[in-house]
């Protein structure tokens, strides 16, 4: 009976929509289009795709009338909290075909306009303009529990986009920037197994759980986000998990003024030495008369090596600079 009133609505729907219900002999549907495709099971509105076979074939012509066009929409809700099972939009689990072409989700653009192949969101649920074009777009917090492997990752730095702009320097109150990167504690580490969500202990067993919720044991390096909140806490944030996590990637112009200050001290310590060593080179081969004869050797002053010897022809030093005794 069921069936029998599914089969109904949606042939009562279909042909209001796209016209004619076609049946072929393999129980080949389709709507829409006259005859069934032989390389689809049920084709809605859809021309024949080449190299493709599907189990459902649909294509959405669009119009101008509508605002927003979806092929195929799928929601799983309820107007109650149920608080058990899990729901999924779209369920897709490919495999054992050409290794390496098995895709859960296939999804592109097929033009040359902009939008996402993929597009995520937990609050735009009829999307945001996409500038650009993107395999995937995700507006929202994105969460990934393993290894993210990319040629580069790319934070906006445009002037343009920022406001309240200062440069990073040292102040009394705060102290130097090289002060608070010498605080951080860079410790070593590897990440405990996570906790079995209350809600899933009782429908998964055991050694599912240990497979689903191990982590892997290889040694990270990093900071006490805790400690590191201590001296930056700008760049510490807190997860919906409640666990705190670490602004790397922000450390980065830290590090860079930390070593910008440490040349600025390097710089101002090395002309302090020079300056002194020509204050004692000058004492001591200046007399009253301005001249004074030093015993044999090899002297440098400002990257220039100065041979002093006893005779008539030896150099001597006269305020800074290189003169022959006569």
């Amino acid at each position: 009976m069921k069936e029998l009133l599914l089969s109904t609505l949606l042939m009562a729907v279909s042909t209001t929509m796209f016209g004619q219900v076609n049946v072929d002999a393999n129980g080949r549907v389709s709507i829409g289009t006259n005859p069934p495709l032989s390389n689809t099971a049920l084709n809605v509105g859809a021309s024949y795709f080449s190299g493709y076979r599907h189990a459902i074939n649909v294509g959405l012509p669009a119009e101008s009338n509508y605002s927003t066009n979806a092929a195929i929409s799928a929601t799983v809700s309820s107007t109650v909290n149920i608080g058990t099972g899990r729901s999924m939009g779209v369920s897709g689990f490919p495999g054992l075909y050409t290794s390496g072409y098995n895709y859960g989700i296939l999804g592109g653009i097929n033009s040359s306009a902009n939008g996402a192949g993929i597009f995520g969101t937990v609050s735009h649920h009829t999307g945001v303009y996409v500038g650009g074009k993107y395999a995937g777009y995700f507006d929202g917090p994105t969460y990934c529990n393993d290894v993210i492997t990319a040629t580069s990752f790319i934070t906006p730095s445009d002037i343009r986009l920022k406001e309240n702009v200062h440069q990073l320097r040292s102040s009394a109150t705060d102290g130097s920037t090289l002060r608070k990167v010498l605080e951080m504690n860079v410790i070593s580490y590897q990440y405990k197994d996570r906790e079995i969500p209350e809600a899933e202990r009782d429908t998964i067993s055991v050694e599912a759980a240990r497979d689903m919720y191990s982590m892997p044991k290889n040694v990270h390096y990093g900071l006490s986000a805790q400690e590191l909140k201590e001296i930056y806490p700008d760049l510490v944030y807190e997860g919906q998990d409640g666990f705190y996590g670490v602004n790397y990637v922000e450390l980065v112009p830290i590090l860079i003024r930390s070593i910008q200050e440490l040349k600025q001290e390097l710089d101002e310590v090395t002309e302090a030495y020079s300056s002194r060593i020509a204050s004692n080179a000058t004492n001591i081969l200046s007399s009253s008369t301005g001249r004074k004869s030093i015993p044999p050797s090899a002297y440098s002053l400002h990257g220039h090596r100065i041979n002093v010897g006893a005779g008539p022809r030896g150099f001597y030093l006269q305020s800074g600079k290189k003169t022959a005794n006569k």
